[in-house]
C-alpha cells in the first residue's frame, strides 16, 4: 500500500553532509562536450553505465579514468557529478588517502578540459581544482563530524545539546568554506522548526538554505529545499505546493538534474493522490517514469517504479501494476551488478509482497500464506527488517480469519503480539488487537474479544486512512452485541456503526477515497447487519433500501433529529418490531434489489407494491462474472442477430439466473446491482424462448443507485445547461482518444434550445465556467468526449476546453452539489461503464458520480459511441423529453426504436453503430 508517511520519510532523507576536501565534483557541474563521430560511438556504448560502475572505472586505472571523462555521454557524467560523494563514505584514513589519490587525475583532466575550451570556467565554480588539505586533516574533520552526528542522534532534536551540536557543524562548515554543508545544515534547521510547528522559523531557515545554494550554484540543494517546501504545503495549501513544485522543476530542468525532475513528478503524484485527484496522480507518475527511462539511473528508477506499482495496485489497476513489477524486476540485476553497498533488498521484498497480493486476489490464500512465511524467513536471515516481518505476519493472520481458521489465526496473533513486545514497534497494534478479537469471537470467547477491543479503542483515532480497520472494529462490536440477543444493545451498537459511516462519508474528502476506504467499511457493516435481519425478507429489504440513506446525525448532533427518525430509533424498530414498511412502489413497478451475503453468494429481493420475497441466486458471483464478461464481449461485436449465437445463449442464461420466473409484461423494473452486476446491460438480457427478445422490449428498465440522503438544494436558476467544448492541440496530444468531433457543438445548441437554457460552447466550456454554472442547473447536458482509461479505475473525467485545468473529474463532481438537478445526460464514450476486473467491481462509472452527488438521474453510454450516433440519440431523446415523457421512459423508448430498426433491417440503423440500442442506460436514485 502506498503510504504517505513512508514517502515523506524517503523524501526528507537529505544527506547530513555533502563535503570532502579534494572533492571530485560539486553539485551543479555539467560538461559541454564536442564529440567526434568516434567519440559518439564510444559514448553510445558507455551510456548505460551506472554511477557505481563509473566509480569502479575511476578506481581501476588512470587510463580508464581518462576514457570515462572523455567518452561518457553528458547525462551520465552529470549524474556522476550529482551523486558522487567519495570521501564521506570513507571509513578509515587509508580510504581517505585512496580517495585523494583518485581525485588528482580527475582534477588534472578537468584542467585539460578547461584549457582546451571543452568546459567553461563558470560551470566549474565550486569545484576544487587544487588540494587544500592533507588526507590526515580530512580524516580528522570527518571523524569529528561523525562524532557530532552520533551524539546528536541520541538526543531530542529540540534539546539545547542537540542545537549546540548542530551549531558546531555550521561553524566547521563556515570555517572550511563548504557552502553545501551550510545549505544542508540550514535545511535541517528548517525541518526541526517545522516539526515544532514554528512556521516562521521554518521559512527563515528554508529561505537561508535556498539563498546559500543559489549564491554558490548548488542546484541540487536549491531543488531539495524547494521540494521540502512543496511537501510541507501539500496538505494545507495545495496551490502553494504546486508553486514550489513548479520552481523545483524549473531549477532541475535548467540544470539538467534528472534525479530532481523525476523526484518532483513523484512527489506531485503523492500530493495529488492524498487529495483524491487520481487522474493528476496518474499523469505525474507517468511523467516520473518517463524521466527515469531517459536518465538510465537504475536505483532512482526502481524507487519510482515500485511507488507507481503500489499506487496502481491500490486503485485496482492490476494489469498496470503487474507490468510495472516486471519493469522493476528487470532493473534489479543492474542494481545488484552495480554495487554491493546499494541496498536492493527492500525492492525485492516489495516484489515478493506484490506476488503474494496476486495470489490473494486470485483466491489462493493458502499459497499466499506460504509465500509470506517464506518471505519472513528470508527477511530474518538477510536484514531483520522488523516492520516487514510484522506486516507479513498480520497479513497471514487476516487471511486465516478469512478462511475461518480461528485457532490458527489466534496462534499467529499471539506470535505477532510477542514479536511486537520484543521489538517495541508501535505500528500495527490496532490491527493486531482487532485480529485477536475476531479470532476470540470465532473460538466463542466473547470475554477475551471484549478485552481486545477495549485495548484498541483509545488508539483508533490515530490510525490514518484505515477505515477498513475501524469498520472491522464496528463489525466485531455488532457480533458481540448479537451474541447477547439484547435488542437495545444491538441497536446502540449498530447506530454507532452507522454514525461512523456517516461521519466518514462526510470527512473522507468526498472524493474517490470515499469509494476506496469508506466503501469497504460500508460493505463490511452492511453484511454484518444483514446477518441479524436475515429471517424476515421485508426487514432485510427495507434495510438494503434505506441503510445508506438513514438520517444519522453527526457526533454531537443527536438532539437535532426529530424523535423517531434517528438511526437508533429505526434500528430498534427493525430489531424489536420487525415491522419496517417497505418503500412505496406503484402497482406496475417491480424492484429487484441484489445484495451479496458473503463473498460469493448473491441474494435477490423481489419487491412489489404489497409484498417482498427473498431468493438466493443459484450461481456464485464468480460464475456470474464470467457470463457477464462473455455477454459484454458479444454485445460489443453486435452478435445478436439470431437465437443461435453464443451471445444469446449467455444472455438467456443470465436471465434464468437473475430474473424471477413470474415477470409480468409491462412492469417498470428497477435493478439495484452490486459488484459485477454493475457491468451487466440489463436491458439486453434475453427473455425470449425460441428467439432473442431483450428485456427492454417488454419493460422500462433502470438501475437504481442507493445514495446518501441529501437535503433539497436551492431552486435551480437555469432550466438546461449544455456543455460542448472544443479541445486544445496539447490536450489531444496527451490523450490520443480525443478524436475531432463534428456534431457536439450542434448537439449542445440543440439541447439548450429545447429547454431555453444556457449553452457553454467551444472555448467557453472551460473548467471555471462549467463548475460555476452546473450547480444552478435543473438539467445538465454534456456533449463531447468522456475519457476513461480502460485499465485504471478512477482515471476518468470529462475533458473541457483549455490547456490548464482542462477537465472535471470524480472529485470535482462529488464535491459539487447536484441536489437541485433533475437530470444529467452524458453522450460521451463509456460514460456509464464501471470498472470491473476478475474479482468484481472496482470503481463506479463517470455518470454514477453525478447521482451520488445528488442528481436524481443520469443517462449515459455503456460503451464507445460514434459522434453522429450520439447526435442522433440526442435528437430523439430531446424530442421525447419535450413532449413530456419522463427521462426513463424516453430513454427506453429511444433504445426500443433503435432495436426495432436493427431487427427489421432498417437502412437508417447504420447511423447508430453496432448494438447501439443496448448502449444507452438510465441510472436513478428515485424509486
Amino acid at each position: 500500500m502506498l503510504s504517505n508517511t513512508t514517502i515523506e520519510r524517503r523524501i526528507l532523507q537529505v544527506p547530513s553532509i555533502l563535503i570532502f576536501a579534494g572533492a571530485l565534483l560539486a553539485a551543479g557541474l555539467w560538461l559541454r562536450t564536442r564529440p567526434t563521430p568516434a567519440e559518439r560511438e564510444l559514448r553510445a556504448h558507455c551510456s548505460g553505465l551506472t554511477t557505481e560502475q563509473i566509480r569502479h572505472l575511476v578506481r581501476d586505472s588512470d587510463r580508464d579514468l581518462n576514457m570515462w571523462l572523455s567518452d561518457l555521454d553528458a547525462p551520465t557524467i552529470r549524474q556522476m557529478a550529482q551523486e558522487a560523494n567519495f570521501g564521506v563514505r570513507a571509513e578509515t584514513l587509508e580510504e581517505v588517502r585512496l580517495a585523494a589519490e583518485h581525485a588528482r587525475p580527475v582534477r588534472r583532466r578537468l584542467g585539460q578540459y578547461l584549457a582546451a575550451g571543452y568546459v567553461d570556467r563558470s560551470v566549474l565554480d565550486g569545484v576544487e581544482m587544487e588540494e587544500r588539505e592533507t588526507p590526515e586533516e580530512t580524516w580528522r574533520y570527518l571523524t569529528r563530524l561523525r562524532e557530532i552526528e552520533s551524539a546528536r542522534k541520541a538526543l531530542d532534536d529540540n534539546s539545547e545539546e542537540a542545537k549546540a551540536l548542530r551549531a558546531e557543524i555550521v561553524r566547521i562548515a563556515e570555517k572550511r568554506g563548504h557552502a553545501a554543508a551550510l545549505a544542508v545544515a540550514e535545511s535541517e534547521e528548517a525541518n526541526f522548526a517545522f516539526r515544532r510547528r514554528d512556521y516562521a522559523g521554518w521559512y527563515e531557515h528554508a529561505q537561508r538554505s535556498f539563498s546559500i545554494a543559489e549564491e554558490n550554484q548548488l542546484p541540487i540543494m536549491q531543488a531539495q529545499t524547494l521540494g521540502v517546501a512543496a511537501l510541507y504545503h501539500t496538505r494545507a495549501r495545495p496551490d502553494s505546493a504546486n508553486y514550489y513544485y513548479s520552481r523545483v522543476l524549473e531549477v532541475a530542468e535548467r540544470s539538467d538534474i534528472p534525479t530532481q525532475t523525476g523526484r518532483v513528478h513523484g512527489l506531485r503524484a503523492t500530493s495529488y493522490f492524498t487529495a483524491g485527484r487520481f487522474v493528476s496522480a496518474h499523469e505525474e507518475h507517468q511523467a516520473a517514469l518517463a524521466v527515469w527511462d531517459r536518465s538510465s539511473i537504475p536505483w532512482q528508477g526502481i524507487r519510482q517504479v515500485t511507488e507507481a506499482m503500489e499506487f496502481y495496485s491500490f486503485l485496482g489497476a492490476n494489469r498496470v501494476a503487474q507490468r510495472l513489477r516486471r519493469r522493476a524486476a528487470a532493473l534489479l540485476p543492474s542494481l545488484l551488478e552495480a554495487a554491493a553497498n546499494w541496498n536492493v533488498r527492500p525492492y525485492e521484498y516489495t516484489m515478493a509482497r506484490a506476488d503474494a497480493g496476486d495470489l490473494i486476489r486470485a483466491g489462493k490464500l493458502d499459497e499466499a500464506i506460504e509465500a509470506l512465511y517464506r518471505l519472513n524467513e528470508r527477511v530474518r536471515e538477510e536484514s531483520r527488517d522488523d516492520a516487514i516481518i510484522l506486516v507479513n505476519t498480520l497479513d497471514v493472520c487476516q487471511m486465516l480469519l478469512d478462511l475461518e481458521r480461528f485457532a490458527q489465526a489466534d496462534s499467529v496473533a499471539r506470535e505477532a503480539r510477542a514479536f511486537l513486545e520484543r521489538t517495541e514497534l508501535k505500528d500495527g497494534r490496532v490491527a493486531l488487537g482487532l485480529f485477536e478479537a475476531e479470532a476470540a469471537l470465532g473460538l466463542d470467547e466473547p470475554e477475551r474479544a471484549e478485552r481486545a477491543l477495549r485495548e484498541i479503542e483509545p488508539l483508533l483515532a490515530s490510525v490514518p486512512y484505515q477505515h477498513d480497520i475501524t469498520a472491522g472494529y464496528r463489525v466485531a462490536r455488532i457480533r458481540l452485541a448479537g451474541r447477547t440477543g439484547d435488542a437495545a444493545a444491538i441497536a446502540v451498537t449498530v447506530t454507532g456503526a452507522l454514525q461512523f459511516v456517516n461521519d466518514e462519508l462526510r470527512n473522507a474528502e468526498e472524493g474517490p477515497f470515499a469509494y476506496l476506504f469508506v466503501g469497504r467499511a460500508l460493505d463490511q457493516i452492511r453484511r454484518e447487519i444483514q446477518r441479524l435481519l436475515v429471517a424476515d425478507p421485508s426487514l432485510g429489504y427495507a434495510f438494503e433500501w434505506t441503510w445508506r440513506g438513514l438520517p444519522v446525525p453527526r457526533s454531537g448532533e443527536h438532539d437535532a433529529a426529530p424523535e423517531g427518525e434517528t438511526a437508533e430509533a429505526v434500528v430498534r424498530s427493525w430489531i424489536r418490531e420487525r415491522a419496517t414498511p417497505v418503500p412505496a412502489l406503484s402497482p406496475g413497478d417491480r424492484h429487484l434489489l441484489f445484495a451479496i451475503e458473503n463473498d460469493s453468494t448473491l441474494v435477490r429481493y423481489v419487491a412489489e407494491a404489497t409484498s417482498v420475497r427473498r431468493e438466493r441466486v443459484p450461481e456464485t458471483t464468480g460464475e456470474l462474472a464470467r457470463r457477464i464478461a462473455q455477454a459484454e464481449d458479444h454485445l460489443a461485436r453486435g452478435e445478436l442477430d439470431t437465437s443461435t449465437t453464443p451471445a444469446n445463449d449467455a444472455l438467456r442464461e443470465l436471465a434464468h439466473a437473475l430474473l424471477p420466473a413470474d415477470l409480468p409484461e409491462g412492469a417498470r423494473l428497477l435493478f439495484s446491482p452490486v459488484d459485477v452486476l454493475s457491468a451487466l446491460p440489463f436491458p439486453a438480457v434475453d427473455v425470449g424462448e425460441d428467439r432473442y427478445v431483450p428485456l427492454l422490449v417488454a419493460h422500462d428498465v433502470a438501475l437504481l443507485r442507493p445514495v446518501p440522503v441529501r437535503s433539497p438544494g436551492p431552486p435551480p436558476r437555469v432550466p438546461m445547461l449544455a456543455i460542448a467544448p472544443t479541445y486544445s492541440r496539447s490536450l489531444r496530444r496527451q490523450w490520443p482518444d480525443l478524436a475531432p468531433l463534428t456534431a457536439n457543438q450542434d448537439e449542445g445548441r440543440m439541447a439548450a434550445d429545447a429547454f431555453r437554457g444556457v449553452a457553454l460552447l467551444g472555448a467557453e466550456a472551460d473548467r471555471d465556467h462549467v463548475v460555476d454554472a452546473w450547480a444552478s442547473a435543473e438539467r445538465v447536458w454534456i456533449a463531447g468526449h468522456a475519457i476513461q482509461d480502460p485499465e485504471i479505475p478512477f482515471v476518468t473525467f470529462v475533458p473541457l476546453a483549455g490547456d490548464v485545468d482542462y477537465r472535471v473529474d470524480a472529485t470535482d463532481i462529488l464535491t459539487s452539489d447536484f441536489s437541485s438537478c433533475r437530470e444529467v445526460v452524458i453522450t460521451g464514450c463509456a460514460s456509464g461503464a464501471p470498472y470491473v476486473d476478475d474479482y468484481g467491481i472496482t470503481a463506479p462509472s463517470l455518470g454514477a458520480y453525478f447521482v451520488d452527488a445528488g442528481a436524481e438521474a443520469v443517462v449515459h453510454a455503456r460503451c464507445r459511441v460514434d459522434d453522429q450516433a450520439a447526435f442522433a440519440f440526442a435528437r430523439e431523446l430531446l424530442a421525447r423529453l419535450e413532449s413530456g415523457e419522463s427521462l426513463e421512459r424516453a430513454t427506453n423508448d429511444v433504445s426500443r426504436a433503435i432495436y426495432r430498426s436493427f431487427r427489421d433491417g432498417d437502412p437508417s440503423a447504420s447511423e447508430w453503430g453496432s448494438a447501439a440500442w443496448a448502449t444507452w442506460g438510465v441510472e436513478t436514485s428515485r424509486p
